[in-house]
């Protein structure tokens, strides 16, 4: 059985609410319904139902969420088990990030130093939902990913990231809303026209046409954003750290505005999977640079 579609079983149980289960799944609505529909075929029988009051268990689902319940926290003690295993014995420390900052090269260093014989995996321009993921199945040991962070999963805010603006340069101003009004929109205005605001999770680039203000291409490739909006009459919302790590030859192609818009960068783990390695490099991270409880 899929391990998976009994945990969004489980939540959607708790929650009895499709928005709010998709959201701490870190999943779309629509993905979520198919998952239940696939464990209800496999099981061969309705968990749930839905009346004028909302989503409920079926008589049978109240009795599969108890055998579920206890299912999983077998399925969890095995995982923190193999956590601590996948240090010990396959000797690796992974951690995983939207975007890695040139300051966390100190914590690396740090951690090299204290751990010599641990290697350190890297894993960079990950999306925040499969950040999410991974450390709930004990596949990551920490990630460094955008707010707002799932409430199952632990977190320290580690910095604030400015959004800036990117068109290519000498683009035709006269048509279109320019990079002044955009800036004027404000950041929940900008929100409502679809742009590269914080719905749930920042989890793509998008670029976006001036002159209609609607996404033409989705993408978690940078370098794909900077190809379109150097050739296109377009713009984008991009972190400024990840703009810092762009090759001079496309910055000279580019103008960049700075924005009043910022997203809050924290440090992540799953309480569950934590060992001793990882509580010495959250104590590394957290003492490298001003961060807050979140």
């Amino acid at each position: 059985m899929d391990i998976r579609k009994l945990n969004a079983f489980i939540v959607l149980a708790e929650t009895l609410n499709y928005h709010k289960a998709a959201d701490k799944l870190c999943v779309t609505q629509p993905a979520l319904t198919k998952q239940i529909n696939s464990l209800e075929e496999r099981l061969n029988c309705i968990l749930f139902y839905r009346g004028p009051d909302g989503t409920h268990l079926t008589s049978i689902g109240q009795s599969v969420y108890a055998e579920a319940k206890i299912l999983m926290n077998h399925v969890n003690k095995f995982r923190r088990n193999t956590a601590e295993l996948s240090v010990v014995k396959y000797n690796e420390f992974k951690i995983g990030a939207f975007s890695f900052d040139s300051h966390h090269n100190y914590v690396f260093k740090q951690f090299t130093d204290l751990f010599p014989d641990v290697p350190l995996v890297l894993l960079n321009g990950m999306l925040p939902n499969e950040l999410a993921y991974q450390l709930t199945q004990g596949l990551l040991n920490l990630a460094i990913m955008p707010y707002p962070i799932p409430k199952e999963l632990s977190s320290r805010r580690l910095f604030s990231d400015s959004l800036v603006i990117v068109e290519r340069k000498n683009i035709d101003r006269t048509t279109g809303l320019s990079l002044g009004g955009i800036n004027k929109l404000g950041w929940r205005e900008t929100q409502e026209l679809e742009s590269y605001a914080i719905n749930g999770n920042i989890n793509i680039y998008a670029v976006y046409d001036r002159l209609t203000m609607k996404p033409v291409v989705t993408t978690n490739n940078i370098m794909t954003v900077l190809e379109l909006v150097i050739r296109k009459d377009a713009f984008s919302f991009v972190p400024k750290s990840v703009i810092s790590d762009v090759s001079h030859k496309y910055l000279e192609l580019m103008d960049i505005k700075e924005t009043d818009m910022s997203i809050d960068i924290g440090l992540v783990w799953e309480p569950n999977f934590t060992n001793e390695i990882t509580r010495s490099v959250i104590d590394i991270f957290l003492g490298s640079q001003v961060a807050s409880v979140c």
